[in-house]
C-alpha cells in the first residue's frame, strides 16, 4: 500500500487484501490489528476526528470507507485549490486594477497638463479666455490640443484657432 500512486490503485490492493483474510479465518487476530492501524492513518490524513463507535470497524469495510474517504479527500483538495485559485485571481485582479489606475492617472495627468499648457499660451497671447473655448479645451484630446498650441504660434486672433 505504501507504494500506491493513486486512489484507484489504493482501493484495489485493499480490496484484494479484504479478499485474501476473508478466506483465511485463522488471521482474525492480524484482521483486527491490520483495521485499527489502517482506520488510524485513514483518520489522521483526511484530518477527521477519530473514529466514533459507528464508523466501520471491519476491514471487511475497507474498501467502502476507502472509497468515501478519497472523495472526500478529493473534495477538500478540490476546495483548496479552487479557494487557492481565486485568491491568486482576486491578486492578479488588483495588480492590474491598480496598473491600469496608474496608467489612466498618467494620461489624465498629461493632458491636464497639455490643456494648461494651452491655456497658458492663449491668455499670454490673446487675453483673458470666453468661457466657450476654456469649454472646448477641457472637453479635446491630446492630440487636438496639440493642434492648437502649433496654431498660436501662427494665428493672430483666437478666432483663427477656434473659428465657429
Amino acid at each position: 500500500m505504501e507504494h500506491c500512486h493513486n486512489a484507484e490503485e489504493l482501493q484495489t490492493i485493499a480490496g484484494e487484501l479484504v479478499s485474501w483474510l476473508k478466506r483465511r479465518p485463522e488471521y482474525q487476530d492480524l484482521l483486527r490489528l491490520l483495521t485499527d492501524m489502517l482506520w488510524g492513518a485513514f483518520t489522521d490524513l483526511s484530518g477527521e476526528p477519530a473514529p466514533t463507535p459507528t464508523l466501520p470497524r471491519e476491514l471487511m469495510e475497507m474498501p467502502t470507507m476507502l472509497q468515501t474517504r478519497m472523495e472526500a479527500w478529493k473534495e477538500r483538495l478540490r476546495q483548496e485549490w479552487r479557494h487557492e485559485a481565486l485568491q491568486e485571481g482576486r491578486l492578479e485582479g488588483r495588480q492590474e486594477g491598480r496598473q491600469e489606475g496608474r496608467q489612466e492617472g498618467r494620461q489624465e495627468g498629461r493632458l491636464e497638463g497639455e490643456s494648461s499648457l494651452l491655456r497658458l499660451l492663449l491668455e499670454s497671447r490673446f487675453g483673458a479666455l470666453p468661457e466657450r473655448i476654456v469649454t472646448r479645451i477641457h472637453a479635446a484630446d491630446s492630440r487636438q490640443i496639440g493642434q492648437w498650441c502649433v496654431q498660436v504660434l501662427k494665428a493672430s486672433s483666437l478666432e483663427e484657432i477656434f473659428p465657429d
